[in-house]
């Protein structure tokens, strides 16, 4: 299969190229230009390309593009935020309007901020947008309705509403190293809010999955398990053999953070029900014995 990757050079890109071509894919990497790419120099069957150099043709694409969000959201912060998420989406499915033949499938990342702070309301691919349509609600809704565009000449186009990232090395996880590593107590934000969250080798794993799989719209990719903040931090606190106790007042993470702060402490119980409807398998659907795993390899 001949794949089109946008995104590919970050954490989730890089991974799932590796493993795309080990199952003997032909993959094209859409990079700046000036932009170097490392993976070009270890496969024959990965191309870098860019913009305006794309193939003529794909069976499928992949976009994983976008400003990361995390940081205080300035208003040139959300604009890039934003921008880039519609820009690139918008750049692929052009591109692939202009096809005499069109990829077969276009699996374009969303995120679960679609769905907003829902309580202990279970979330799955029906739920409808955050009615009150929060800042980051509002950007997966033009990203997805971007990525649908495609749809008017048939291409199989699905969502991913991605979680929160859980590795050592990148995500939601990464960015706790400091305190995993330093301090003697891990108070929890959010204490009774429910945490979203997928391991890389999932996120991997459901994209490869869902690349061969008669699947269309919105995607869950999210653990099947269900946690708050507080059984996080404790199940974090047991693994390294610290205490867990206490939290974090909200008002203090919207002091620092700003409107950030909603996509710290929102509360969101979501369910990869697409993902268990097709049968796919996850490598790790427990939330301590990842954090065992993962943890101890770091």
């Amino acid at each position: 299969m001949k794949v089109l990757l946008s995104g590919c050079t970050g954490f989730i890109g890089a991974r799932l190229t590796s493993r795309l071509v080990e199952q003997g894919h032909e993959c094209f990497l859409i990079v700046r230009h000036g932009s170097t790419h490392t993976l070009d120099q270890l496969s024959p069957s990965i191309h870098v390309v860019s913009g305006e150099s794309l193939p003529e043709f794909a069976d499928a694409v992949i976009n994983l593009a976008g400003e990361p969000i995390a940081g205080r959201w300035t208003e040139s912060k959300k604009s890039r935020i934003l921008q880039s998420r519609i820009v690139s989406t918008q750049n692929l499915v052009t591109w692939m309007l202009t096809r005499q033949r069109p990829p077969h499938a276009f699996l374009s990342a969303s995120a679960v901020g679609f769905y907003g702070s829902r309580g202990d309301e279970l979330i799955t691919e029906s739920t409808p947008q955050d009615p009150k349509t929060s800042f980051l609600s509002e950007v997966c809704r033009q990203w997805e309705e971007e990525a649908n565009r495609a749809q008017t000449i048939g291409v199989q186009v699905v969502n991913l509403r991605l979680s929160n990232l859980m590795d050592s090395a990148g995500g939601f996880l990464a960015k706790l190293r400091p305190m995993i590593d330093f301090s003697p107590v891990y108070p929890a934000l959010a204490p009774n809010a429910y945490l979203p969250w997928v391991s890389l080798d999932d996120v991997v794993g459901a994209i490869d999955f869902l690349l061969t799989r008669d699947v269309s719209g919105p995607v869950n990719v999210v653990s099947s398990s269900e946690e708050t903040y507080r059984e996080f931090y404790r199940a974090l606190a047991r693994v390294k053999g610290r205490l867990s106790f206490g939290s974090v007042p909200d008002w203090i993470v919207r002091m620092l953070f700003g409107e950030f702060s909603e996509a710290l402490i929102s509360s969101q119980r979501i369910s990869p029900g697409v993902l268990l409807e097709n049968n796919f398998s996850f490598q790790n659907p427990d939330l301590e014995p990842f954090l065992r795993s993962n943890l101890s390899k770091s």
